[in-house]
C-alpha cells in the first residue's frame, strides 16, 4: 500500500500562511520549517507544514478552507 504525501510548493506555503516566498525561503534555510529539493524548487510535505505550525490536524483543511476564500473569475 503506497502513502500518499502532499507536497506543497513555496509558492503555495506562502499563500497559506499569508507571508512572502522570501519569507518560507528564509524558514526552510534556517532549518525551521523542513522541506526536500526536487529539482531546483523547495517542496514541503503537508505533515512537515502542520507540524510547523504546531497543528496536531492535518493541513489539508487549511488548504481546502484557503481554495474556498479565493475568487474565481
Amino acid at each position: 500500500m503506497a502513502l500518499k504525501m502532499k507536497l506543497l510548493t513555496s509558492r503555495e506555503v506562502a499563500a497559506l500562511l499569508k507571508k512572502s516566498v522570501l519569507w518560507v525561503r528564509r524558514e526552510i534555510r534556517s532549518g525551521r520549517l523542513k522541506a526536500v529539493k526536487v529539482g531546483r524548487e523547495w517542496r514541503v510535505l503537508e505533515k512537515d507544514l502542520a507540524l510547523f505550525l504546531g497543528l496536531d490536524t492535518d493541513v489539508s483543511v487549511l488548504i481546502s478552507q484557503s481554495s474556498k476564500g479565493e475568487n474565481h473569475a
